[in-house]
């Protein structure tokens, strides 16, 4: 449980803490902890669709007493805090499946409750009055929204609803029920203008937006009552009490199954990788990040292994591993599945797809599994080899090249006007230990199932030409292109140095942790240039094209640190618990109760990108259940 009061929940702090929750279907509903929504993406249900649709942004609440109305919301409007109903927000908390606000006012003490419930399109939200010394009316004016969560609306759209006691039916632009289960429904139709997002301003992106107002439901309340409003895509049977006890019941279902020790930071990290897992368009699948992304090829099998292992949800990762290789086209899974577009642009995909293979096989032996999976893995290799992929080509030496100068085909990928900001085309190193790491399992899966393995030759080829193509004076090369071998201290050297089956020295390994110490690692992740080299970037900020151009130029990456822990357990280290309790803090600093994508490379390392990211929180909890496997372990 997170609880927040007193400068916690102050203005402007309160405005960088971000709640958030998800419904497993691609939906979510997310703002600050003030109540004011500083994004785009805030919003208290954006509906999964293709391209998800914001449909009601958030209630305006009046307190009404002895004719007096009392705000309890907060907007900015053109750089003015308007209301101000921030100011009666006397605590915040968030246990991982539901947020509550409790106002004061008047004598007045009011909970607000809000649940996203699985597998529904509908938000809940339930007003109690915990005290109250004469009755009073609560009124709600729901701001509604029909767009794409990536853009803004400037009143554009014709509104149609019609109303019928405490039901309101939107027609136009899209369908939609609105139900408060007491009081009564006044019509309106006015719009909002101007609504001002600053995160949006920050990133040098438009930031004004209208929102429309059916009207207002009132209701009357008196000490120890409680009302509850729903808005969904359709009618449910359900009351607001009966779908929050619903998924306090779930929630209590998906911290059962795990094998972690679950301390209270634990549950709200267990939680947050619940809310990754969604079924969307006929596929089983992870969202590699809230609030903009959907799901990316690379981050699910990076974090596939810590999602899965510590929420014991295995068989779902197997089901999501096979609904990625249903796309299987040239040896190739696909990166990004972008509103209806398929995109093949990641070489190193499939290759973490063995990853996750590997990881759920060693954590839970399972022929059956290996069996099904086998012929899979071998066509990867297969057409790779037969040169199927695009943009793709194994060498004679037997490694891989990927990309070219205007193609980025590995994670460090962000361009500017076209042109990568790294280019990293040609062998890149941790594409090529990863191709190693794929090839060699593929060999200890062949002899445990009692298989042929025809790619010895292969194997044997590239492993010698790693070593003899990236082997450095210092650490490894990043990137090899014929003659061309960059010198660039990046975390793709501790990826190569953490794999299994990579044939590197001990001491090797023992040199690139040292660099990693010296110039990659912070508190929350490595960052993605040594803070020495040139071209270092130590503040992902501003515009569009300044953030492109720091997003792999010394921006640190949160998933990054299990390598980190994989390499040094390579080389003999342990008790390495220290290595995520930093991001035991960051649960209440940002997106609560979750990690975020990137943070800056300089301190205070503060934390950016999306709010809450799957392999971060991945990465995290498999390095957790990774520990409290060893420790149970016969030593």
């Amino acid at each position: 449980m997170i609880y927040l009061s007193g400068e916690q929940i102050a203005f402007p702090s309160a405005l960088d803490r971000e709640w958030l929750l998800t419904n497993g279907k691609g939906g979510f509903a997310s703002s600050s902890v003030s109540g004011i929504n500083t994004r785009r993406y805030h919003g208290f249900f954006v509906a999964p669709s293709e391209d998800r649709k914001l449909i009601l942004s958030k209630i305006e609440e009046e307190i009404v007493k002895e004719d007096e109305r009392i705000p309890l919301s907060a907007n900015i409007y053109n750089e003015v805090v308007h209301p101000d109903g921030h100011k009666r927000i006397a605590s915040f908390s968030f246990n991982g499946w539901s947020v509550n606000w409790i106002y004061e006012a008047k004598g007045i003490s009011l909970k607000k409750s809000i649940v996203l419930p699985k597998g529904r399109d509908a938000l809940v939200v339930i007003y109690e009055v915990l005290r109250a010394e004469t009755p009073f009316k609560l009124r709600l004016l729901p701001l509604l929204n029909f767009r794409s969560y990536h853009s803004l609306n400037r009143s554009r759209e014709e509104w149609q609803f019609r109303s019928e006691g405490n039901l309101v039916e939107i027609i136009k632009p899209h369908r939609f029920f609105l139900k408060c289960e007491k009081g009564s429904f006044y019509s309106g139709g006015d719009w909002y203008y101007d609504m001002t997002y600053l995160k949006e301003k920050e990133r040098g992106l438009d930031y004004k937006e209208d929102h429309f107002n059916v009207g207002a439901f009132e209701v009357e309340l008196k000490g120890g009552e409680e009302v509850g409003f729903i808005c969904s895509t359709e009618l449910l049977n359900e009351s607001a009490r009966e779908l929050l006890g619903e998924e306090e019941k779930r929630a209590e279902r998906v911290l059962a199954k795990s094998e972690i020790e679950r301390g209270e930071d634990i549950k709200l990290l267990l939680l947050a990788a619940d809310s990754f897992f969604v079924e969307w368009f006929g596929r089983k699948s992870i969202i590699a990040g809230y609030h903009w992304f959907t799901d990316w090829g690379r981050d699910t099998m990076i974090s596939l292994p810590g999602l899965c292992l510590s929420l014991g949800r295995i068989e779902e990762g197997k089901e999501i591993i096979f609904s990625f290789l249903n796309y299987l086209k040239g040896g190739l899974i696909p990166n990004a599945f972008m509103e209806g577009e398929i995109l093949y642009n990641s070489v190193d995909a499939s290759f973490w797809l063995f990853w996750a293979v590997y990881k759920l096989l060693e954590a839970k032996g399972d022929k059956g599994f290996a069996v099904e999976i086998y012929p899979y893995l071998e066509r990867i290799i297969v057409d790779l080899i037969n040169g199927k992929g695009e943009y793709v080509r194994i060498e004679e030496d037997g490694l891989v090249w990927a990309g070219n100068e205007n193609i980025c085909m590995d994670w460090m990928d962000a361009k500017i006007d076209g042109k990568p900001v790294v280019p990293r085309y040609g062998k890149a190193v941790e594409v090529n230990a990863l191709w190693l790491f794929s090839l060699s399992f593929l060999e200890n899966l062949s002899y445990r199932l009692g298989k042929d393995f025809p790619f010895s030759d292969l194997l044997e080829n590239a492993k010698g030409s790693f070593l003899k193509e990236f082997t450095a004076p210092l650490g490894l090369y990043d990137v090899v292109r014929g003659d061309e071998k960059i010198v660039s201290l990046r975390p793709n050297q501790v990826i190569a140095g953490a794999l299994p089956f990579i044939p590197l020295a001990m001491d090797k390994k023992r040199e690139i942790a040292r660099l990693a110490f010296k110039e990659l690692y912070t508190p929350l992740g490595l960052r993605s240039l040594g803070k020495s080299e040139q071209g270092y970037r130590g503040r992902y900020e501003g515009g569009v094209a300044e953030r492109d151009s720091a997003y792999h130029q010394g921006t640190a990456w949160a998933y990054l640190i299990g390598f980190l822990w994989e390499l040094l357990r390579g080389i003999g280290e342990e008790s390495l618990e220290w290595l995520i309790e930093p991001f035991y803090g960051h649960l209440r600093e940002a997106g609560l109760g979750t990690i975020s994508e990137i943070f800056d490379g300089d301190y205070p390392w503060t934390p950016r990108g999306c709010i809450s990211q799957a392999w971060s929180v991945g990465e995290v909890l498999r390095i957790l259940w990774e520990m409290e496997r060893i420790k149970s372990s016969p030593s």
